[in-house]
C-alpha cells in the first residue's frame, strides 16, 4: 500500500462541499446521511454486534466500498454517532477509495490486520481527514456560518453554542466543537 498524502483542511473541507453539492442539493439539514449512503451511494450498512469492545471503532469501510460496518449499539441507540460514523466512514471512501480497495478489508479482523500493517503516521492521517470530512458533511459551512452569526458569543457562551449546534445538525458536542474550531468561522 501507498502512503496517504497530506490533504489540508480547506482542501478536505472542499470535497465535503462537492460531495453535498452533488448528493443533498437542496441542503436539508440536518443532512440526511442515512439516506445519502443507502440510496445515493449504493452501500450496504452492516450493524456488526459488538463492534466498538472488539475492534475499537464505531465503523469501517469494507475494501470493495461497497459496505460499512457500525457498531450495533450505536446504530440502535446512538443516532448521532452513529450519523457521525456514517459520514466518517464516506469521507474514507472520497478521500481514500483507492487505498481501501488495496486493503482487502471484509471483516474486523481483516480490518485489525489493516491498521496494524500500515504506518502510524498514514493511520493517523486516515482517521483526521476522515473526520474532517465527516463534520464538514454534517455541518456544512453556509448553515453553519449563518447559525454561529445569529448568536452573540463570548467565550463564556462556547459551551452552549457547541451543544446549540450539536442539536441544529444532530452531532455531537466534541464533533461541534471540533467543527467550528477548525472552521476558523468563529473570531474569539
Amino acid at each position: 500500500m501507498g502512503q496517504v498524502p497530506y490533504q489540508s483542511y480547506a482542501a478536505t473541507e472542499a470535497h465535503a462541499e462537492r460531495f453535498l453539492a452533488k448528493y443533498d442539493p437542496s441542503d436539508t439539514i440536518p443532512v440526511p446521511i442515512e439516506m445519502i449512503v443507502e440510496h445515493e451511494l449504493h452501500l450496504d450498512i452492516v450493524p456488526v454486534p459488538g463492534l466498538f469492545r472488539r475492534v475499537g471503532v464505531t465503523g469501517f469501510l469494507s475494501n470493495d466500498c461497497q459496505e460499512i460496518f457500525v457498531d450495533q449499539f450505536d446504530f440502535e441507540r446512538h443516532e448521532a454517532r452513529y450519523r457521525f460514523t456514517l459520514a466518517h466512514e464516506v469521507g474514507h471512501l472520497v478521500l481514500h477509495g483507492t487505498f481501501y480497495r488495496e486493503a482487502k478489508i471484509r471483516s474486523s479482523a481483516d480490518f485489525l490486520r489493516f491498521r496494524e500493517a500500515i504506518l502510524a503516521e498514514d493511520l493517523e492521517r486516515l482517521e483526521i481527514q476522515a473526520m474532517n470530512f465527516a463534520g464538514a458533511v454534517l455541518m456544512p459551512r453556509g448553515p453553519l456560518q449563518a447559525l454561529l452569526a445569529s448568536f452573540g458569543v463570548s467565550r463564556a457562551d462556547l459551551v452552549k453554542l457547541g451543544s446549540a449546534v450539536a442539536r441544529r445538525f444532530f452531532v455531537s458536542t466534541g464533533a461541534a466543537d471540533r467543527r467550528m474550531r477548525l472552521s476558523g468561522l468563529l473570531r474569539i
